[in-house]
């Protein structure tokens, strides 16, 4: 019954099928046989207990792997929209002592509201911005929140530099030079990665920086740190690619702004479905291995 549910749901491919199938199957029986052994003793469920649990695993990552959806949705502050029936707002940052930035969302759906916290600040360590979702658990479902971008834009266009393969420009005290593209090897997954090989001189030396962009399902900059004074972060960011004419566009971020310039961050909210079954699938799998091996070394004992 569970794979014809699977089935009806949309899941066609024959190895997923058979997955949950099988995750059905030791859910289901292991279920019975802890029923039957717990009313002899607790002791005896362990086996099964841990069974139950792999079962329970198996159900829960073909469902969130297979029916999780994501939007996206660029939001500048204090402005509204809504993703999935939900109302989100954002309101502002908070900047916590640690170094990471929270960015603070409002989450609202039928008069009830969430106050997010998801995380996106530069990261000494990986020398990059790293992104911290906020997870909201549901019955049946988990909401990922997370920012992928924040910059600040103008209507006016002055923090972006286009640039043709073999041409340098300037922008503050940076001379930036385009040397060509660098193209990935595409993933499993369909994902492209492009880069763009630059010589960027600051103050007498010259730096090579490799912006990237990902494209997957969209499209996701991946931030360079330019060179800067001590205390400093400043950022290029590969902005657009014109491939057949060999052109690129860049954006600098963490420089002074105009009065004009708006907060404006990329957020993205995934449902997951039945992550719930992998949590407790895998608390069940601990909980029923330490009570087997509590059998076992009872029984040693005892011999």
């Amino acid at each position: 019954i569970s794979t014809a549910i699977g089935y009806i749901l949309g899941v066609k491919e024959i190895n997923l099928l058979l997955f949950i199938f099988a995750g059905s199957f030791v859910f289901w029986t292991n279920l019975m046989v802890v029923i039957i052994q717990a009313k002899i003793s607790w002791l005896n469920i362990g086996g099964p207990l841990a069974h139950l649990g792999v079962g329970m695993l198996l159900i829960g990552i073909i469902a969130s792997g297979n029916f999780s959806e994501s939007k996206r949705l660029q939001l500048r502050l204090n402005e509204k929209g809504s993703i999935y029936g939900y109302d989100i707002t954002y309101t502002g940052i908070a900047e916590k002592s640690n170094g990471k930035t929270q960015i603070k969302l409002d989450l609202e759906k039928d008069g009830s509201a969430l106050h997010l916290l998801p995380k996106f600040y530069f990261s000494k360590y990986n020398n990059s911005w790293a992104r911290e979702p906020e997870i909201k658990i549901l019955p049946f479902r988990d909401l990922y929140i997370t920012v992928l971008e924040r910059e600040f834009k103008s209507d006016a266009a002055e923090n972006i530099l286009v640039l043709k393969k073999g041409e340098a420009g300037n922008f503050g005290d940076y001379k930036i030079e385009f040397l060509g593209f660098e193209f990935g090897d595409h993933q499993m997954n369909q994902t492209i990665q492009i880069g763009a090989n630059l010589k960027v001189t600051y103050q007498g030396n010259e730096y090579q920086l490799k912006p990237t962009m990902v494209y997957q399902s969209s499209k996701i900059s991946n931030p360079v740190v330019l060179p800067a004074s001590s205390g400093e972060t400043k950022t290029l960011t590969l902005s657009n690619i014109n491939a057949d004419q060999k052109m690129i566009e860049v954006t600098f971020a963490g420089f002074q702004r105009g009065s004009d310039s708006e907060d404006v961050v990329l957020i993205e909210i995934s449902k997951k479905p039945l992550m719930n079954f992998v949590w407790l699938g895998s608390i069940l799998l601990t909980l029923g291995t330490v009570v087997a091996f509590k059998r076992r070394y009872n029984s040693k004992t005892v011999g």
